[in-house]
């Protein structure tokens, strides 16, 4: 068909030239382009400190819950084994007032610690017999059901909280929150399993490296623990340590004034030559939580720690059942939970 009068030619698709141009270009561009444009910068790293202000106090709400059970098994005079099986659970909460003394340029601190504000019960049940234990600053009241079976009062010699309420207790630590030295009460961990006030103050005061650290990494430290079993008839003297690995995961919201600290470890224990292998041994502890710091004012803001553990262990004394054995599995769980009060 001829084309009309008035029709005209269409436009001319592109020459090989023009697209060879395009690309020639984009190649200049790019080597005009400054090296490295284009890719993500680093992220800026944090130096951790904490800053300790002369005559500044503030005060931690601390909350406790921990759950188990311990089995015993034991030897019968027929040669059968008789299995006892003993629930506990403990919940409370206290406060520990921070008074900070003398601070040297270095940025080494005097802190003067106080605990007040005990509310604390511990529940225990053997077959149909359920004990309580509940202790405040006022006293202390061990019951059996309805039944009382013992009261204490708070200038009792035997009251539990006795050398603790009411003192003042002190630590040195320098500004990368290292512990320097510390006098620190013995919590009363007879009736409250766990009770431990220099743990839980490793627990929540993250020690942090010399450098400063970009958001991802990690550092490592190990702190001696005191024992499970320290102080009970199976103590047989090992000693027990920790290696905590921090990781900084990043920044709580986006204005990146609250870093996110997690840290885990596995309880590690070193026994004499002399008890080494003997009986069931076998135990597993694991600690996990977060902490979250405050980078401008330096400090803990709050701190979550769950230490999950159970442990194999046999008692030979003979003042616990005469020329017998008894094998004891714990079990159990404790959560500590640090909050500053605003």
């Amino acid at each position: 068909m001829l084309a009309g009068k008035n029709s005209r030619p269409g436009p001319k698709p592109p020459s090989g030239r023009f697209f060879a141009a395009i690309a020639s270009a984009g190649v200049i561009l790019l080597l005009l382009l400054p090296a490295g444009c284009g890719k993500k910068s680093p992220p800026p790293e944090v130096l951790f400190r904490y800053q300790f202000r002369p005559a500044e106090e503030f005060t931690y709400e601390i909350s406790l819950l921990g759950e188990g059970e311990a089995t015993m098994t034991m030897g019968k005079e027929d040669g059968e084994k008789e299995e006892v099986v003993l629930p506990v659970r403990m919940e409370g909460s206290y406060l520990m007032e921070i008074r900070v003394g003398a601070v040297s340029p270095e940025g080494v601190a005097d802190l003067f610690l106080a605990y007040r504000d005990f509310d604390l019960t511990a529940v225990s049940r053997v077959r149909d017999r359920e004990m309580a234990v509940r202790l405040d600053d006022g006293g202390m009241v061990i019951s059996e059901g309805d039944r009382v079976i013992k009261e204490t009062g708070a200038g009792e010699s035997d009251f539990p909280l006795r050398g603790i309420t009411g003192e003042e207790f002190e630590i040195r630590i320098d500004n990368r929150g290292t512990i320097l030295s510390a006098r620190l009460p013995a919590g009363p961990e007879r009736l409250f399993p766990g009770l431990r006030f220099d743990a839980f103050l490793e627990r929540m005061q993250p020690e942090f490296p010399r450098e400063a650290l970009p958001p991802g990494a990690s550092w490592s430290r190990v702190i001696e623990v005191p024992g499970p079993g320290q102080g009970r008839p199976w103590d047989r003297g090992e000693k027990w340590s920790v290696e905590l690995v921090s990781t900084f995961r990043g920044y709580e919201g986006r204005d990146e004034k609250t870093a996110l600290i997690d840290f885990s470890g596995d309880y590690r224990q070193e026994a004499p030559a002399e008890v080494a292998g003997s009986g069931p041994r076998g135990s597993s502890h694991r600690l996990e939580g977060t902490t979250r710091f405050d980078l401008p004012g330096g400090r803990v803001l709050s701190s979550r720690s769950v230490l999950r553990q159970s442990l194999d262990v046999r008692i030979e004394f003979d003042q616990v059942l005469r020329g017998e054995k008894i094998d004891l599995r714990v079990e159990d769980t404790v959560e500590v939970t640090v909050q500053l009060r605003q």
